[in-house]
């Protein structure tokens, strides 16, 4: 992994991660594990399936890749970008399954691949909606996928390699802009 360190601070940072270069055979997803105020911690993450079912995420037997990475505050904007990030309310286990982030005492694992609705405020036209997850609170490889990019709101939830049913709770952050 790699940790890097910016210049000036954030009240409540959003990182985006792009996308990665492919010099390798296998496939990647960037991991976020840990974003504060003045820094944030990423990682290049494979499939852990494809190492044999009950394998930990985290995999580093992959050749380098390069890729960008933005931070914005969380918020919007007079020039029309929007972002922020929550758990979406979703209770599936792990240590963000807490009532500080609206949980029960009880999780279902199985609501980790719920859709997530994300709103705009003010509407956005034409918007352009990017998401990231922002934690890892599991061993499973996992990114986030989107639909119904709409003016006033998008949905996001996360996939995995399709072995597991459910996800623990991990935050989603989303930048969206005109």
């Amino acid at each position: 992994g790699v940790s890097i360190s910016y210049t000036g601070t954030y009240a409540q940072p959003v990182v985006i991660a792009g996308i990665p270069t492919h010099n390798g055979d296998e496939e990647l997803a960037i991991r976020v594990t840990s974003v504060t105020q003045t820094a944030i911690s990423l990682y290049a993450d494979i499939p852990n399936h494809a190492a044999g079912q009950g394998a930990i995420c985290g995999g580093d037997a992959h050749v380098a890749e390069d890729f960008s990475w933005m931070i914005v505050d969380s918020g919007s904007y007079a020039e029309g970008l929007q972002a922020g990030a929550t758990t979406g309310g979703i209770c599936a286990g792990g240590s963000l399954c807490t009532a500080e982030n609206g949980c029960p005492l009880g999780c279902d694992h199985s609501t980790g691949f719920d859709w997530v609705s994300i709103s705009f405020s003010p509407e956005i036209e034409n918007p352009v909606a990017i998401s990231q997850i922002q934690s890892h609170t599991g061993g499973d490889w996992v990114k986030t996928r989107q639909q119904n990019v709409q003016p006033s709101s998008f949905q996001v939830k996360m996939e995995e390699d399709g072995l597991d049913i459910g996800h623990n709770t991990e935050i989603y952050g989303w930048v969206a802009l005109p």
